[in-house]
């Protein structure tokens, strides 16, 4: 039932939409029904790209009227699977780690290419082996996976000799109740030069390749003909709007403030631009999967007992990519940041 009612509303929603036209082109869509994207838990510059399609008029382009959702709640996972959102954003592990769990999602658009965890240590320490018999801080907005695979990575056992502390907000090692903290790339950016004597370990360069952000949908939303056309519309939109903000990224923190309105505009700046380097250089293209980097991925999760079995090659699709780069083919679709 849930599938028949997904696949109607779809429907609904591209109906008279169909056929290329050139990228500017506006459609002549004057009521479009909405199309949800949930972003998890609360708003960031992270998700500046998918902020520019909306502000830049590119969703409305494609006939799709597109809403973000961010805020307390079940994950974007279990939003999706549940039908409540058609689409949604997160880091690729907790993607497979869902899909292993029993809820049927499909990857359309790896947009992150590499990952920007880092796990920051206090003055003193150098090294994630050094954690043993301490705490680590481990932030709602970062990934378990990531975090619990360095440190199984580097000898460590997560609960038992390292002790787990979960925070809601930022806090400074001067609190005295951590070791450590995990953190992004382009969080930790903000607060480095206020606590520089830490060492703030990238996760990525310690073999760990995990790549974070998808843009993902249900085996349900695409199971219907108005659901592979919305994810088509949605993909080609999504990747002109990150293309705009690699080439810039000052106005994409302009249109990230009217969303993450707690982040201030110049940090916001700092932010897109460490994020521009987690998907730039893009070698095949932005959005694309490599097929050997999911299963890299894939296969970590397994050997750290994260997911019960191998995932399969039906969790990902290039196909709407694909459609994307051609129909975006007079624009850079591989470039360096800040080019």
């Amino acid at each position: 039932m849930k599938k028949t009612i997904i696949a109607a509303a779809l429907a609904a929603l591209l109906s008279g939409c169909s056929g290329e036209r050139q990228e500017d082109e506006a459609v002549s869509q004057p009521r479009p029904s909405v199309i949800t994207v949930e972003l998890g838990r609360s708003h960031h510059p992270r998700f500046a790209g998918l902020y520019a399609a909306r502000e830049k008029g590119w969703f409305r382009q494609e006939g799709l009227n597109v809403e973000f959702h961010a805020g307390e709640g079940p994950s974007p996972e279990q939003m999706v699977s549940s039908g409540q959102a058609q689409f949604g954003v997160d880091r690729l592990p907790e993607i497979i780690i869902a899909r292993d769990g029993g809820q049927p999602l499909v990857n359309v658009a790896q947009i992150f290419q590499r990952s920007g965890a880092v796990i920051a240590l206090r003055p003193g320490l150098k090294s994630l082996k050094e954690l043993k018999g301490r705490r680590l801080a481990l932030r709602y907005c970062d990934s378990e996976a990531e975090v619990f695979s360095a440190l199984s990575g580097s000898g460590l056992s997560p609960g038992a000799n390292v002790g787990i502390l979960r925070i809601q907000e930022d806090e400074p090692f001067s609190s005295g109740r951590f070791d450590a903290v995990s953190s992004q790339t382009y969080d930790w950016v903000v607060r480095a030069d206020t606590e520089p004597a830490v060492t703030a370990v990238k996760l990525h360069d310690t073999g760990l390749f995990l790549p974070q952000d998808a843009l993902f949908t249900s085996e349900s939303v695409l199971g219907s003909s108005g659901g592979r056309d919305a994810a088509r519309r949605l993909v080609r939109a999504a990747l002109r709007g990150y293309i705009f903000c690699r080439d810039n990224a000052a106005q994409c923190a302009e249109i990230s403030s009217l969303y993450a309105r707690d982040i201030p505009k110049d940090r916001a700046g700092k932010m897109i631009e460490e994020v521009n380097r987690l998907i730039w250089p893009a070698s095949k293209g932005v959005g694309w999967t490599d097929a050997r980097a999911f299963r890299k991925t894939a296969s970590i999760l397994y050997r750290r007992a994260l997911v019960a079995k191998q995932a399969e090659g039906d969790g990902f699709t290039n196909k709407y990519v694909n459609e994307a780069q051609i129909y975006l083919r007079s624009q850079d679709v591989k470039g360096k940041p800040g080019r």
